[in-house]
């Protein structure tokens, strides 16, 4: 049974519990029905003042709820939309001048600044999604970030591999800044293993920050309507950002 039709029932049974008593009561005692009157109406304003309370306190508590819903709601867009920032700040940066360059597996270099993704996300605080209807979304999410580890990971490997094992043998040579050289003289000087490594890895990450930021940007707009179907009066973030 509902906590709501529990409460009812009590109420009802202690109303008409009290009131048979009482006109039980009134019958041995000799009381007048128009001497019941007042006590009866207390008894029925008590009644009616607790159900009134109840009802109060439940709709209190239902828009605390949803309050929450939507500030969780809103935590896990605005972790989005800053991981795309960043993800799109080394793109613009690192990636684009040299994405079509036969070479750009040499020339994109390591980011100059720190990723901060936000991992914060608790996603059981997304738990009312799957209580909607809608557990599609919270699985999407918690895929989305574990593949942003792996791109950061990726990412991570590759800055390794260039600043201790690349970039001290490209100066050597004088690549560094306007130096320009042939593929042989890179797989002569870096040793066709790294060339090979730095390669794949290089693609990879090109190709998967792609998709990362596409998908976040998608994510983040699914999660803005979703939110707008459940808390249509409410104030959801919505993204901006051109993936």
């Amino acid at each position: 049974m509902k906590p709501d039709n529990q409460l009812v029932l009590c109420l009802l049974v202690f109303f008409f519990g009290v009131l048979s008593g009482h006109l039980i009561l009134a019958g041995y005692l000799d009381i007048q029905p128009e001497d019941s009157l007042p006590a009866l109406t207390t008894l029925l304003a008590a009644f009616l003042g607790a159900w009134a309370a109840y009802r109060l306190q439940d709709r209190k508590e239902i828009r605390k709820e949803f309050d929450r819903q939507v500030a969780f709601g809103n935590d896990a867009i605005a972790a989005l939309i800053d991981n795309m920032h960043q993800l799109q700040f080394y793109q613009s940066i690192n990636i684009d001048p040299f994405r079509h360059d036969k070479h750009r597996w040499i020339k994109i270099l390591p980011p100059e600044f720190d990723f901060e993704p936000n991992f914060k996300l608790n996603i059981a605080n997304l738990n009312f999604f799957w209580s909607a209807g809608n557990s599609k979304i919270v699985f999407e999410l918690s895929k989305e970030l574990f593949s942003l580890r792996l791109l950061l990971n990726n990412i991570n490997k590759r800055s390794e591999i260039y600043s201790k094992s690349v970039l001290p043998k490209l100066e050597s040579i004088g690549f560094v800044g306007s130096g320009e050289v042939t593929t042989t003289q890179l797989d002569e000087v870096l040793g066709k293993a790294i060339v090979h490594e730095l390669k794949r890895i290089t693609d990879d990450i090109v190709e998967h920050l792609d998709i990362t930021i596409s998908n976040h940007l998608r994510i983040a707009n699914e999660l803005f309507h979703e939110l707008k179907k459940l808390h249509p009066g409410k104030k959801i973030l919505h993204v901006s950002l051109k993936g």
